[in-house]
């Protein structure tokens, strides 16, 4: 918020990123109805040819701000503008062909299908993205991934594949030592064991 204050009227560039990470912290936070106006602010500012430049991030900002604002608006209930900011997201990635954007807008895209509850666009979406992340040794992203994606197999009635999945997540997340994903995927697991004991 700081650097929101020193950039606004100075540096656009500048002001529309350090929105755009005020709404990555504030998603985290749950508080997706301020970081759906940070996220809308930012992909304004970036709009036109800037939709196409990564400004030294690894990944495509517009592409990052559609797939949060896609997955904010599902967490708010508000589908259609979830689906619309997910295609949008997935056009700006494909143009460019960049395949780590891809994957980002695929994983927004794919965790606005979950929420709504469209098992077969959420797997088609989310096993996109966890394909790419494996194509691309991108080990982070695939914790990040690979969780809604285990929950989607649950939605599908596919319980012995979210184990699995989520399984070989955890050793993943203990093997790098990504405490940040430790206790959401121990909560999944534990979750559907408990929920299909004689399943699993």
């Amino acid at each position: 918020q700081r650097a929101q204050a020193l950039t606004a009227g100075r540096d656009p560039i500048m002001h529309a990123l350090a929105t755009y990470l005020t709404g990555i912290h504030l998603q985290a936070q749950g508080q997706y109805t301020h970081a759906t106006e940070c996220f809308e602010r930012s992909l304004t500012a970036l709009a036109g040819a800037k939709q196409r430049q990564f400004f030294n991030l690894a990944i495509l900002p517009s592409v990052t701000s559609c797939a949060f604002l896609a997955t904010c608006s599902a967490e708010l209930g508000h589908f259609p503008r979830a689906h619309a900011y997910g295609v949008q997201g997935l056009e700006i990635a494909e143009a460019v062909g960049h395949p780590p954007s891809t994957m980002f807008a695929a994983w927004g895209a794919g965790w606005a299908a979950f929420r709504q509850g469209d098992a077969p666009c959420a797997l088609s979406l989310l096993e996109r993205a966890l394909g790419i992340c494996r194509d691309y040794r991108l080990v982070l992203h695939f914790c990040m991934v690979a969780i809604p994606l285990g929950s989607a197999y649950l939605l599908a009635g596919r319980s012995e594949a979210a184990v699995s999945l989520l399984t070989q997540t955890l050793e993943q997340v203990l093997a790098h030592k990504m405490i940040n994903f430790d206790g959401v995927c121990r909560f999944s697991l534990a979750e559907l064991r408990y929920e299909y004991p004689e399943e699993i």
